[in-house]
C-alpha cells in the first residue's frame, strides 16, 4: 500500500489517509467497509482522501464482466491510487 499522504482529524482522532482517484465516468458513492466513512466521487478523475483502512478494499473494486481474449482480470478497476 502507498505511504500515507495526509493525517486528518476525524472524530477527535488522527486518521491516516491515501489519495484515491475514480477511473469510471459518472458519480460514484461508496461507504468504506472498515471506517464506515462515505466517499463521494463526482466524475472520472475525482480524487478523495481515503482512510487507509479502506484503501485496499476500494482498490479491489471492479465494474463489468470478464474481459475478452482469455484475460484473468474481471471487470475494469473502479479506483487507483492518485
Amino acid at each position: 500500500m502507498a505511504k500515507s499522504s495526509k493525517v486528518q482529524k476525524h472524530s477527535s482522532q488522527h486518521v491516516e489517509t491515501t489519495r484515491v482517484v475514480l477511473n469510471i465516468d459518472g458519480k460514484y458513492k461508496v461507504i468504506g467497509k472498515y471506517s464506515g466513512r462515505e466517499y463521494l466521487f463526482d466524475r472520472a478523475g475525482s480524487v478523495q482522501d481515503v482512510d487507509n483502512r479502506d484503501v485496499e478494499w476500494m482498490l479491489e473494486k471492479r465494474q463489468g464482466g470478464k474481459q475478452c481474449c482469455g484475460s484473468s482480470e474481471i471487470g475494469n478497476k473502479v479506483f487507483d491510487l492518485a
